[in-house]
């Protein structure tokens, strides 16, 4: 729990100007997780250096309308309210820190004046720290410890750096763990379905969920909200939820260990999730009587079902177990047998792209990829930009150099869709469409 909180006894997002008056009551005073400040910044270095101290070390609090007499709050002085100054240390914050600190929260807090009061900016430990400001073309680097900033030392920068990216192997090796669990243990008999299209999400804040009966129950009727774009009409029961340790399955089953049908998910209780859609595939047979010799898969629905599946686990994360900001996906492909080509629909029936490339089964999985959460889940287009890079690399496994469905800028590119694929697809409505050829199609 930040400190803040803790001495008040109430989440930051639920004080009120009379809750902050006890910091002068009691004469809190300034520590490693919180900082006062009698008036705004007019400088963005200057909060880009408290908020970057913060976050690489144990994050905190700072107050923006408290004066303090060596360290100890003395008197609530409330400044200027606005919308403007609140973007303005967003934007600050936004390009004057490198990496740039995710999920930190600039909060008002009025008085009875609403034009006037307090601001919060909360700062959580960031998990990719460390972080820099951004000063010309230098980098300087600051820690918190006790009531004051400091900038680290070449040593302490090494460190950091060396912390990182043992944190990232870890995360990595934990998206290699889930990325397998998520592969079907079965297959149904259904002719024309025997392909999966699963992504895997681990975010960098971790979350909280518990497991209980009640939460089952939370979560049969959030994934049937959820998950009824990624079936398409396919499955016409409810989900079913089964617990296990620190993860509760989804299917679409009633039991568990039944050949999964249109989707299934793992939701994981610290905001890892893996969501897995079930693709429409086509028997590759050359020659009347000859028996099937590979797996052919639409791009188009591809795309579309790795898109839900993407919306799918960052809704998990956000939605189930409160997390914000950063997180590393992955995409794979799984299906029963093979070789599996990609292509697309021609006069109702699959053709393959070319130059042709077959995948032996029973995988193919890209590599991780870095997303935010946040724009995924409020912004189509921000949305089809991230499955554009999710999806990349299973393009690339195909012979195909890019995702010829989405542009760079996260339209669609309706050359390479079919129109009912498309159609009724609310979420995307407003998503830019362009027509564009694609030349090293042949």
């Amino acid at each position: 729990m930040p400190l803040l909180e803790a001495f008040l006894g109430r989440p930051i997002d639920r004080l009120t100007f009379a809750d902050l008056q006890r910091l002068v009551e009691t004469r809190a005073a300034e520590d490693t997780q919180l900082d006062f400040k009698r008036q705004l910044y007019d400088d963005g270095e200057e909060m880009a250096a408290d908020v970057v101290a913060m976050a690489n070390s144990t994050g905190g609090a700072i107050v923006i309308g408290v004066e303090e007499k060596d360290g100890i709050a003395s008197a609530l002085l409330p400044v200027q309210l606005s919308d403007q100054t609140a973007v303005q240390m967003r934007q600050w914050l936004a390009s004057l820190t490198a990496p740039r600190v995710h999920d930190v929260d600039v909060r008002p807090i009025p008085s009875a004046d609403p034009a006037a009061g307090v601001y919060i900016i909360n700062v959580p430990r960031s998990p990719t720290f460390p972080h820099a400001v951004v000063k010309k073309m230098a980098l300087r680097y600051y820690y918190r410890a006790g009531p004051a900033r400091h900038p680290m030392s070449e040593a302490q920068v090494a460190e950091a750096y060396q912390s990182r990216f043992s944190r990232l192997r870890q995360r990595e090796e934990r998206l290699e763990a889930i990325t397998k669990a998520a592969a079907p243990s079965s297959y149904s008999d259904e002719p024309h379905f025997r392909a999966w299209v699963a992504v895997t999400l681990i975010p960098g804040y971790p979350g909280v969920m518990d497991i209980s009966a009640r939460r089952l129950r939370e979560l049969e009727k959030w994934a049937d909200t959820v998950c009824e774009p990624l079936h398409r009409g396919m499955v016409h029961g409810n989900a079913r939820a089964f617990p296990n340790i620190e993860r509760v399955s989804v299917t679409t089953r009633n039991k568990e260990t039944d050949p999964p049908f249109g989707y299934y998910l793992h939701l994981y209780t610290d905001g890892a999730a893996s969501a897995a859609g079930q693709l429409l595939t086509e028997d590759l047979v050359y020659g009347p009587g000859k028996p099937p010799a590979g797996l052919g898969i639409y791009a188009d629905e591809l795309v579309r079902k790795a898109a839900e599946c993407l919306r799918v686990a960052a809704s998990h994360a956000s939605a189930n177990t409160g997390v914000r900001g950063s997180a590393l996906v992955r995409c794979a492909l799984h299906f029963a047998s093979g070789p599996a080509r990609l292509g697309y629909a021609h006069f109702n029936s699959w053709e393959g792209y070319h130059p042709p490339r077959e995948i032996p089964a029973p995988a193919l999985v890209g590599m991780p990829r870095g997303i935010d959460l946040d724009p995924v889940l409020s912004d189509p287009v921000e949305w089809m930009s991230a499955t554009r890079v999710v999806v990349t690399d299973l393009f690339h496994a195909f012979a195909l150099p890019e995702v010829i469905q989405i542009t760079e800028g996260g339209a669609f590119n309706t050359n390479y869709w079919r129109h009912d694929m498309l159609t009724g697809w609310k979420a995307v409505q407003d998503v830019p469409r362009v027509k564009e050829t694609i030349q090293f199609l042949r």
